[in-house]
């Protein structure tokens, strides 16, 4: 009996140091897990502005881009983190395939790379277009006869290494031994425009956003051209390795997909990374550029009119010629810390300012030598009087000018307001727009010691910033859904005209703002 009982307590014990092990166990394996953190899942990138890319600020380089932090975004969301490392797009297929990476984002669909990996629900579309040098003369309709065109020319196609191109007559041209010596394969777009440019290549399909981008940066739109026809449109999806992953790790990452396109946090990263590009592409063209420096040229006027009017010396002709000109700018630019402030990027706005100033003071020394010398044949009421010129030729002028003006400067609010990422876009937007075309005007009278202040006095002039930059900034938050360069392009034009047909209506019809508290 008492062996039984000695036997039985030996048991309970061993029961119990059983039982106390494996809750060690289970706490060990838990604090292991808790010290690890989420999974880190192993991506690849190369140079794919703006979708992947290198930025640098103060010395500081940051991997970005739309596809590295949409990706990031929702692994993270999905509890996991994501690493990218610099690697060939053909290379990163190779790693995906044996396990060497966990995922590649940016794919097409195609049932070689079902074999090797599984694939997630799609995560954006991919618009690719044909990039020629500005001389090349081709006509073609659709891709099957642009495919003969090539054959028949021996045109030499530049591709990146790896990549798979849609749609299958595209992909099988490509593939197909006999065309071998007309396809130059590259690691990355910036090389196949590089090819173009010296003559190695005659032409390149690209991504249509990447291809303007490149082109815009390296200022290179005099010399390529994109061909007016979008070769094919395809949606785009994460390859995650079957080596390394499972479906419930890609069901997680879809679950977390959909729940960033509900919340909104999808196209809030969409707008922070497309949105900017496909404004600035627009706004970086040669003729926004001159249409800018009318506008500038137009306020430096306003400025070195009033020094003529108030005896201003030249010194101050050039503040107040500067402040209308550039200070709107630098203030926005201030408030939205932009790095660096739009004048320090480039000298030519300041340089613009300095010579209409040093124009407009020998043109003024001009005409009261003439209106001296004509004193006597006209008299000082006479036809000729200069300031019968400076009052009817030179207003009219600047009065056209200066709604050009006021107009591109409209536009350059809303796409530093995209730029800076300021939000809600609707706010701000115009809010940027009417500092950026009104503001320097306000300062410069404050400075003049104004107190009849135009611009806050009734003039309805920074009311036409506001209104247009609001539809402007209304329509690029429209546009988060679709993404279209020539929507964005038309929209600039539209807000263009709009506001300098307004500005020219208001002072035909001499609309005035309402005063304050006055009927």
């Amino acid at each position: 009996m008492m062996m039984v009982r000695m036997k039985r307590k030996t048991f309970l014990v061993g029961i119990q140091v059983l039982s106390l092990l494996c809750v060690l166990c289970v706490l060990g394996a838990a604090a292991q897990a808790a010290s690890e953190g989420p999974r880190t899942l192993r991506g690849g990138w190369y140079p794919w502005k703006p979708y992947q890319y290198v930025q640098t600020v103060y010395d500081n380089e940051t991997l970005t881009g739309l596809d590295v932090e949409l990706i990031r975004a929702v692994l993270q969301n999905a509890g996991y983190q994501a690493d990218f490392d610099p690697v060939s797009w053909k290379q990163h297929q190779q790693d995906v395939m044996e396990g060497q990476r966990d995922f590649a984002a940016g794919a097409f669909h195609s049932k070689e790379r079902e074999a090797f990996a599984y694939l997630s629900a799609p995560y954006r579309k991919e618009t690719n277009v044909l990039y020629m040098r500005k001389d090349a003369r081709y006509e073609f309709e659709n891709v099957e006869d642009m495919l003969k065109q090539f054959e028949a020319d021996d045109f030499r196609l530049g591709v990146i290494d790896g990549y798979l191109y849609g749609p299958d007559s595209v992909r099988k041209y490509i593939t197909d031994p006999s065309n071998a010596s007309r396809i130059v394969p590259v690691p990355n777009d910036y090389v196949n425009f590089k090819n173009l440019l010296e003559g190695r290549i005659d032409g390149f399909l690209v991504d249509r956003l990447v291809g303007a981008t490149l082109a815009m940066e390296q200022g290179w739109q005099s010399r390529v051209q994109e061909f007016p026809m979008i070769i094919y449109e395809e949606d785009l999806y994460v390859l995650f390795s079957k080596k390394t992953c499972t479906p419930a790790l890609v069901e997680d990452f879809n679950n977390s997909l959909a729940e960033m396109k509900e919340s909104g946090q999808y196209n809030e990263i969409l707008r922070a990374y497309l949105v900017p590009i496909l404004v600035s592409i627009t706004t970086g063209q040669n003729w926004f550029l001159i249409v800018d420096l009318i506008g500038t040229v137009a306020f430096a006027i306003s400025g070195i009119l009033l020094a003529r009017k108030e005896d201003y010396d030249l010194m101050g002709a050039f503040v107040l010629a500067a402040l209308p000109a550039v200070g709107g700018g630098v203030v926005r630019d201030l408030l939205v810390d932009r790095e660096p402030i739009g004048i320090l990027r480039t000298p030519v706005y300041i340089l613009v300012v300095f010579g209409t100033v040093v124009l407009g003071h020998a043109l003024f020394r001009l005409f009261d030598r003439m209106k001296e010398s004509r004193a006597g044949e006209a008299g000082s009421s006479g036809k000729f009087s200069s300031r019968h010129f400076e009052g009817s030729i030179a207003s009219n002028i600047y009065q056209a000018s200066d709604a050009l003006g006021l107009a591109a400067f409209t536009i350059i609010g809303v796409a530093v307001a995209v730029e800076s990422k300021s939000t809600p876009l609707w706010v701000w937007g115009p809010l940027l727009a009417v500092l950026t075309g009104a503001g320097g005007g306000i300062i410069r009278d404050v400075v003049r010691g104004d107190t009849k202040n135009p611009s806050l006095k009734g003039s309805f002039y920074p009311e036409i910033a506001l209104i247009w930059g609001a539809i402007l900034a209304l329509f690029l938050d429209w546009q988060t859904h679709r993404l279209d360069l020539d929507e964005v392009f038309l929209a600039t034009i539209v807000t263009l005209i709009g506001a300098f047909a307004t500005r020219i209506l208001v002072i035909f019809l001499d609309v005035r703002s309402p005063l304050f508290g006055r009927r």
